[in-house]
């Protein structure tokens, strides 16, 4: 094989494995209005929300916000409030939690992995039977039955 014909094969190769690994970051960054993303952890409204896929089940999201109320009736001495899971089928569930409980938040700190996506955005599951709408002021998720709920910087709402 001429050597020409090896120097251009691997500076092909080169360019498309560095376009592979700048879609994910042009995408992230770039608020493109109606582009969906399957970040595995993201945040939007300025960082006052925080979501992504929670551990131990992949196909629930957790979202935590200072607006999400705790569980009714639940110790304030065991866990912090602020959080809900929303599974594939049923309502939001609020929760206490006392540990980092986002798939590949384990190993970093967390203002280094959660993606901002700003208004005009999507984020599913890779599935998409859980889809996020970011707006300006809020982020309303759903999952396949309908349930869900809304989040702004202040107030939460489930449906």
């Amino acid at each position: 094989m001429p050597v020409v014909s090896r120097i251009r094969r691997t500076s092909l190769a080169l360019l498309a494995i560095g376009a592979v690994f700048a879609l994910p970051a042009a995408g992230a960054s770039s608020g493109s209005i109606g582009s969906v993303s399957h970040a595995s952890l993201w945040q939007a409204l300025g960082g006052k929300v925080r979501c992504g896929l929670a551990l131990g089940t992949p196909s629930r999201l957790l979202c935590s916000s200072r607006a999400i109320p705790a569980p009714k009736g639940s110790n304030p001495m065991e866990g912090d409030p602020g959080f809900v899971f929303l599974g594939t089928s049923r309502r939001p569930t609020v929760a206490r939690l006392s540990q980092n409980t986002w798939v590949g938040a384990e190993s970093f700190p967390l203002h280094q992995v959660f993606v901002p996506l700003g208004s005009g955005r999507r984020w599913s599951t890779r599935n998409r039977r859980i889809t996020c709408a970011i707006r300006r002021r809020s982020i309303r998720c759903t999952n396949d039955a309908g349930h869900g709920f809304t989040l702004t910087r202040s107030s939460y709402r489930a449906f």
